[in-house]
């Protein structure tokens, strides 16, 4: 992983509890599938009224077929990266609104690597899995969806972090069309798996402080601060706020990538290691923070008073590295993006920062968005931002049945 995201230049497939009879022993379900689903039909819809109320957030689920197989990474069990073997599992087959997606390239990135990596209950993350949330590919059947997309059509999407097991390090991806969209024609297909996930969480965290600020008009020029500024997130949000939104940026990072940060746009790079950002920024003079490590910097950032009146405080909701094991809390989700009293919260600090704070508190969580990856092809296309990759690697490592996956998922 590193501090930028990663690609495998090959991909895989695959599966949900049951799929992998002849798998390892490793892939096998902690208990047997149920034969049907209160949420879910048979091949794979959602069924009404959850689809009235809550179709945004409950996507299909494709369901395998019955004689088409393909290699896939999986894991059946939370552990290190030896939990992940390689297996041939079927191919899935789209449920209505899915197109089917000839994998080109899938994005790893450090929520990847936690969601493998740290205890969370099947309610949450269904297991066996498939890892990576981020593709690019080729539409290879678009007979079930709704007719935005044709066959041999470049796309890239992101799928859903929470709830499925089919993940994207695979060699077919089905996915609905609302999480998807034609990937940008100046890169090459494969690149494009490194962007969504990233560009999704700071378009949809810049939405808001857009449409608060009156326009980015208002905002070209004013300091904005972005923590962790050589990850995947903060690569693209450095790139955002200086070439699109003309802001000025300060980023955090490491001192080995203070040069890669200052080329993304930055104006001031600080290295965390050796300084505080805090005694480089003046009192009230951020508008803007993006935050991917708000457990860490939020309560020094509204200490040391940076923010300047009506700015933009955005907390990702995300966690740092190794903070997961102390903070599991009552409901043992040893994620921390997951537990619902630290969204909540989040929620409720945003809320009351619009009646009785002297800024506005954004508690962001990321989400698959086929509008908004629409923007980022625009972005990308129009020179104002690029993938950041920092290596690329086959599916299998060495490849062949049984071997394992590279180390970064």
């Amino acid at each position: 992983l590193g501090p930028r995201a990663s690609r495998s230049g090959r991909a895989n497939v695959h599966r949900r509890p049951g799929f992998f009879p002849e798998a390892s022993p490793r892939l096998q379900p902690h208990r047997a599938p149920r034969p049907m689903s209160l949420i879910y039909t048979s091949d794979g819809s959602v069924r009404c009224p959850f689809s009235l109320l809550l179709g945004d957030l409950l996507p299909s689920r494709p369901t395998p077929h019955p004689t088409e197989r393909m290699r896939a990474a999986a894991y059946g069990e939370h552990g290190p990266v030896d939990a992940v073997v390689v297996a041939e599992v079927p191919l899935p087959v789209p449920a209505p609104g899915q197109v089917l997606v000839r994998v080109a390239g899938a994005g790893v990135h450090p929520v990847d690597v936690k969601l493998r990596a740290h205890r969370l209950p099947d309610i949450y993350f269904p297991k066996p899995k498939i890892p990576g949330t981020d593709f690019s590919g080729t539409v290879v059947d678009a007979s079930k969806g709704g007719g935005r997309f044709e066959e041999g059509d470049p796309v890239f999407g992101m799928l859903p972090l929470l709830g499925a097991t089919w993940g994207s390090a695979a060699e077919y991806v089905a996915v609905d069309e609302r999480a998807i969209a034609r990937a940008p024609s100046s890169i090459p297909l494969e690149d494009a798996a490194a962007l969504p996930t990233p560009a999704l969480a700071v378009l949809q965290a810049l939405r808001a402080v857009e449409a608060e600020a009156g326009g980015s008009r208002k905002l070209k020029g004013r300091w904005a601060l972005v923590q962790a500024g050589a990850g995947s997130v903060g690569s693209f949000a450095v790139q955002y706020l200086a070439n699109h939104l003309g802001m000025r940026v300060v980023a955090t990072c490491s001192g080995a990538n203070l040069e890669f940060v200052r080329g993304l746009g930055a104006e001031v790079a600080i290295d965390y290691t050796a300084e505080r950002f805090e005694e480089r920024l003046g009192k009230g003079q951020v508008a803007v923070v993006i935050d991917p490590l708000g457990d860490v910097y939020e309560a020094r950032t509204f200490k040391a008073g940076i923010l300047a009146p009506g700015a933009h405080y955005v907390h990702m909701a995300a966690a740092p590295w190794g903070y997961a094991a102390r903070a599991a809390g009552p409901l043992h989700l040893s994620t921390p993006e997951a537990r619902p009293d630290r969204v909540a919260w989040g929620l409720a600090k945003a809320a009351a920062s619009r009646a009785f704070w002297r800024f506005r508190y954004h508690y962001v969580a990321v989400r698959p968005d086929a509008e908004g990856l629409g923007r980022v092809a625009l972005l990308v296309d129009s020179g104002e931002a690029r993938p950041q990759i920092q290596q690329a690697l086959p599916l299998g490592g060495g490849g062949g049945g049984g071997a394992k996956t590279p180390t970064n998922l």
